[in-house]
């Protein structure tokens, strides 16, 4: 029989492996009046000290950085408007790429499906533009390409959360639900798509796994870090998941293992996650319609 002394101990052990990041810490304040549906967050890669962060459905085409205090710094303007002068479609998250020749690739997401009636989705891609945190800036104009996908057969789905590879260069979708020949199939489908340097018109996504085994909640989110190594999914509740990706494994075969449960800050509907630029930190911010939303971050133990 387990000693009663013993029992505080293994309790004391267990809270202290949950997970591998310290609880959140606010490290500013998002006060931009724009920035009221913040759905994705990317850390810079020529600005390293910079957070790529955009809105979703109904609200400005715009791609906002953000410094560490949570101050925007700069303020792009996709061309991606619909009749009403809003964003055509639901950003839904974002995701960097370094490049060969040194730059970093900024992907937005365009995949937002609510009312599942949508067939055809984009990937916005940019060129990250180095910027001065320490100043503010004045809204000017950016280029970007578009990469247009469907999901394959009779597949409809509402994505939220892309994952993008920075050595393979891989794209990953997780949905956050899923429709096949009009019923309801498991959530958190993973898909990937082709090798995007191709010029195909529309491409469309391979589906890797029906479902994540350690999720039943619906992801909102995610990233993998800069080297590869880690990879955070977040869901509609106040917590992430944490797996370790190793060399040579595909990411069916490392969503298979059992990640690390990360307690996230109480962000209600929050969805933007990603990792500091050398991974040992977490960022995440709230996403519903409040002003003055703060600004996490999680400290890697």
């Amino acid at each position: 029989m387990m000693s009663l002394k013993l029992l505080p101990l293994l309790l004391l052990s267990t809270l202290v492996n949950a997970g591998d990041f310290h609880p959140a810490t606010t490290l500013g304040i998002v006060r931009n009046p724009e920035l009221i549906e913040l759905s994705g967050v990317v850390t810079g890669g020529i600005n390293p000290d910079v957070l790529w962060v955009h809105n979703d459905q109904n609200n400005l085409p715009r791609l906002y950085a953000l410094n560490l205090k949570g101050e925007t710094v700069a303020t792009y303007i996709l061309d991606a408007f619909n009749e009403e002068g809003t964003m055509a479609g639901d950003w839904e998250d974002i995701a960097r790429l370094p490049h060969p020749k040194g730059h970093h690739d900024l992907y937005i997401a365009d995949f937002g499906n609510n009312a599942m009636v949508k067939k055809e989705h984009r990937l916005l891609i940019i060129e990250e533009p180095g910027i001065n945190s320490a100043k503010s800036s004045e809204v000017g104009a950016i280029e970007f390409r578009a990469i247009y996908f469907q999901y394959p057969r009779d597949y409809v789905c509402n994505s939220e959360c892309l994952l993008v590879h920075p050595v393979s260069g891989e794209v990953f979708i997780v949905s956050k639900s899923v429709k096949e020949g009009g019923k309801q199939r498991p959530n958190s489908a993973v898909w990937s798509l082709p090798d995007l340097t191709k010029e195909d018109s529309i491409y469309t996504a391979t589906l890797v796994a029906e479902s994540i085994p350690a999720i039943t909640d619906r992801v909102t989110g995610g990233d993998i870090s800069p080297d590869g190594k880690h990879l955070i999914i977040r869901t509609n509740t106040p917590k992430a998941y944490l797996w370790e990706w190793k060399d040579g494994e595909s990411l069916k075969e490392a969503l298979k293992s059992s990640p690390k449960e990360i307690p996230l800050a109480d962000e209600k509907g929050g969805e933007a996650i990603c990792f500091s630029e050398g991974g040992s930190k977490l960022f995440s911010v709230y996403d519903g319609k409040k002003k003055n939303r703060p600004l996490h971050i999680y400290h890697k133990k």
